[in-house]
């Protein structure tokens, strides 16, 4: 429909001219009204407020979850994040006591206290022992097999082959026996003796031995 100039001018249509105008350039030159265009600008306004609304919003939770004094956790909770402190605190760690604790035990040396009183106990066992011994080997009344059943219950540990060098002894062979043994005792009592050098110093006792009492 046609509209005069006036009108057309007043609701921002495109003039035709009547004169006879080319009808495509003046639809290359039209341009929307002023109110499509108001409205286009009022809705990207309204998303770009809102995405800047959210966008601030965002920034507000992560900062009041990561802010100090915030964090929904309580002493004794494991967390899979890292939790600034306000501030530095120093605490004794009793975990760390414990470990260093343990390590300075293992590192320090193992003290033994040297006890007088075990020479004299010993040795005062190994007297009995050799003076029993000595009253069976005298005991001519007493069967061979009867010696030597008394001779290992005086001492279990012996073995059949001490018992038997204990029972062919002559006098002479047997008191240097006694005073041999008696002497070994006091070298090897008289120093601290170790549980880990037992071992080393039963090895040594063959090589303390007089050499009177080596086999020819």
């Amino acid at each position: 429909m046609w509209l005069p100039w006036e009108r057309r001018l007043q609701a921002q249509l495109p003039v035709i001219d009547p004169a006879g105008d080319d009808p495509e350039t003046n639809i290359i030159n039209f341009r929307p009204p002023r109110t499509i265009v108001q409205e286009a600008w009022r809705r990207r306004a309204y998303a770009v407020g809102f995405a800047l609304t959210l966008f601030l919003a965002s920034l507000t939770v992560l900062a009041w979850q990561s802010s100090p004094g915030r964090t929904p956790v309580k002493p004794g909770d494991t967390v899979v994040e890292s939790v600034r402190a306000p501030r530095r605190v120093t605490f004794v760690s009793q975990t760390r006591t414990r470990i260093g604790r343990d390590q300075a035990s293992a590192q320090s040396p193992a003290i033994y206290d040297y006890d007088s009183n075990l020479l004299r106990q010993f040795r005062g066992r190994a007297a009995d022992l050799l003076r029993n011994l000595s009253a069976v080997k005298a005991d001519t009344l007493l069967l061979p097999e009867q010696r030597r059943l008394m001779v290992i219950r005086l001492e279990a540990g012996f073995s059949s082959e001490a018992v038997d060098a204990i029972m062919s002894m002559d006098d002479a062979d047997w008191r240097v026996t006694v005073g041999e043994a008696l002497r070994v005792l006091d070298e090897n009592v008289r120093e601290r003796l170790r549980a880990e050098q037992i071992a080393e110093r039963r090895a040594s006792i063959i090589a303390q031995i007089s050499a009177q009492l080596t086999e020819p």
